[in-house]
Order: C-alpha cells, then structure tokens, then sequence
C-alpha cells in the first residue's frame, strides 16, 4: 500500500547484537559445549558464557563500563538506519512531565488507580520503613499482562521497596533499572539470560540466582538457599552498598533520556520529523 513503517524492537540492544551473530554465522546453535565463551561483534568488551546468551541459542569476573552500551547501539546504527529510545514506561515515572490528574501518562491504563489491587497494598507499603521491603514477580509465561505491568510499576515505585526479586523479562527489568531498584535475578528463557548478565555484570544493580537441573528432574529450578544468598546480597551484603549506588545512577540516566532534549526525546522527534518530511516529499511528487 506504500505506507512508510518502522520496525520496533522490543529486546534490548544487546540482545540483538548477539541475535545477529547468530544470523551471520558467527554463533552456531544449538550449543553444546557448556564451557564455551563468546564475544560478540558490538559488544566484545563483554565475555559471554552459554547460560548467558539467549536460550533460543542453546540447550538448556570482567568490569565493564556503562560507556559498552553506547558502543552496541552505535554498532547496531553501523547495520541498520536505527535510533534508542526509552525506557518505555509511562513518563509520569520518570520526567514528571504530567500531573498525576493528566489521563494521558496512562497508555490504557492506570496506574495511579488501579482497577485491580486492592488498597490495603499500599497502605502495607506506606507503613513500611524506606528500602525494607523485598517485591517478587515473575510476570506471566511470556510477556506481561497489562493488569501485571500495571502491578508492578506500582509498586516498583514506591520508596519503600527495596528490592527486586524478578524473572528479568525486559519489562520488568527496566522498569527497575528505571526505578533505581535492586535486583536479584532469576532468568528462565528468551532474553531472560542475557538481561540477568547486564544486571550484574554490566549495570552493577543487582545479582544473579542460577537455574540449574539436578540430576533426575525434568526441569531446572532456582534453589530456596540461592534465593536467599540473592536477596541478603543485595540488601544487607558486602555489595549492597555499590549496587543501590548504581541503582541509583541509572536511575538518573533514565530519567535524563527521556526528558526535554534528553536522547530518548530528541530520537523521537528526529523521527517524527523524517516521517513528517517524507509525507511532504510525496505530496510534491504527485
């Protein structure tokens, strides 16, 4: 119909990069060698392990830069006409840019009303001491429901969470970065593996509860004990400190992208003024 269109991609950039690889080639699947490494075009900084690639790709301590992120996506920018934008929650949560009585924040829904919760979680919430609380979601089998997304922006927001327990789906996992909460990560597939890594590896916001299969089960299952070990770490343990830290700063950088004249916001315009020009060029043309 010569209706102009973009695609939109809903992983991360890194995920992509090592999607790409795979469609170049240069990582064979399915993979085999448990103790195998990989570096990835775009992001060879970063020394990937199996269980850190996405689970599409197989079977089943370096310090990093945050400036790695900003390589990937020039590298991405190197293959395909491509901008960043994000993070892609609703602004209300980050540039406070909309009153909370604008209805326009919502995207469908609310999350200053919730149809869903009931009231007495937030008055829970609001009794409790800042950064006490530790919040556990593991959203739905696939992607986030509307209603769970809705869930867990709530309460990821409030100060008196401390703590993210969370399966990593990329929904999740930046509306904590976006928030400035810790993380205890428990990826099960998909994406999930590569964002756990960012999170401790890369992002510094949090720490990683392995999935292993013992002999005889038919699936691999995050352990109570190592569950435990996740949530100590990040609240009282020797990283605590430099994770909530870091939390803290990425919190501010998402908050900077989105603003006015923040990288999110200029890539959108920029965008919308390519769509804008392109209109007018097929207006001159007929």
């Amino acid at each position: 119909m010569n209706i102009p269109c973009a695609s939109f991609f809903t992983q991360p950039c890194a995920v992509d990069a090592i999607l790409y690889s795979y469609y170049e080639g240069r990582i064979r699947a399915p993979i085999t060698d448990k103790e195998e490494k990989f570096r990835v075009d775009g992001m060879a900084e970063v020394s990937l392990a199996v269980h850190d690639l996405p689970s599409y790709l197989h079977d089943e301590d370096d310090e990093y830069a945050p400036e790695c992120l900003a390589l990937i996506v020039h590298w991405m920018c190197n293959k395909l006409r491509f901008k960043a934008v994000g993070p892609t929650i609703p602004s209300i949560y980050l540039a406070k840019q909309l009153s909370s009585d604008d209805t326009c924040h919502e995207y469908g829904l609310s999350l200053f009303k919730p149809q869903h919760s009931p009231t007495y979680l937030k008055q829970w919430l609001d009794s409790q001491q800042p950064k006490s609380v530790v919040y556990v979601s593991f959203g739905s089998v696939a992607s986030l429901s509307d209603k769970q997304t809705e869930e867990v922006a709530a309460v990821l927001a409030h100060e008196s969470t401390g703590c993210f327990v969370t399966h990593c789906g990329w929904n999740s996992t930046i509306e904590a970065l976006s928030m400035g909460v810790p993380m205890v990560t428990v990826p099960q597939f998909a994406d999930q593996p590569t964002n756990a890594k960012f999170v401790e590896d890369v992002w510094g916001v949090g720490v990683r509860v392995m999935v292993r299969k013992r002999d005889g089960e038919e699936k691999a299952m995050a352990r109570m004990e190592e569950i435990e070990w996740g949530v100590v770490e990040v609240m009282e343990g020797e990283r605590a400190k430099g994770i909530r830290k870091n939390a803290e700063k990425w919190k501010t950088l998402a908050r900077a992208a989105v603003a006015d004249g923040g990288s999110s916001d200029r890539n959108i315009e920029d965008f919308v003024d390519e769509l804008v020009n392109l209109q007018l060029l097929k207006r001159l043309e007929l």
